[in-house]
């Protein structure tokens, strides 16, 4: 009488693969075709994949440890002091609306929105 084996198989199909990891067929095809996923050919139509190398595809989306400050650094952008305060800022902005309306007679800018209409035809 042969036992039956208690353990998982050591190779799994590619349907297998794709339900363990809740993923359509293609997708399981793609990983091996991208060389994400080893498989191995036991036949002239059979692929199997072996179930540690499943295995190493499920690993965290996040690293585990916060980055360091020099990382952190890499992705940031220095930020200069600013050079006005913020009512010398309004100020410079609200001059230069005078000239805007100095230029259109006292008016403000009309709306773009004909303008945008326009191109989108």
């Amino acid at each position: 009488m042969i036992a039956k084996e208690t353990q998982e198989p050591e190779y799994c199909t590619v349907a297998e693969a794709a339900t363990l990891f809740r993923v359509s067929k293609p997708t399981v095809w793609r990983w091996i075709a991208s060389g994400r996923l080893p498989a191995v050919r036991v036949g002239p139509r059979l692929i199997r994949i072996r179930r540690v190398d499943l295995r190493q595809l499920d690993q965290p989306a996040r690293a585990r440890h916060p980055m360091t400050r020099k990382e952190l650094d890499r992705y940031t952008l220095p930020h200069p002091e600013p050079t006005l305060t913020e009512e010398e800022l309004m100020a410079e902005i609200e001059a230069i609306n005078e000239q805007i309306r100095a230029r259109n007679g006292g008016e403000p800018l009309g709306s773009s929105v004909p303008l945008i209409h326009e191109q989108r035809r």
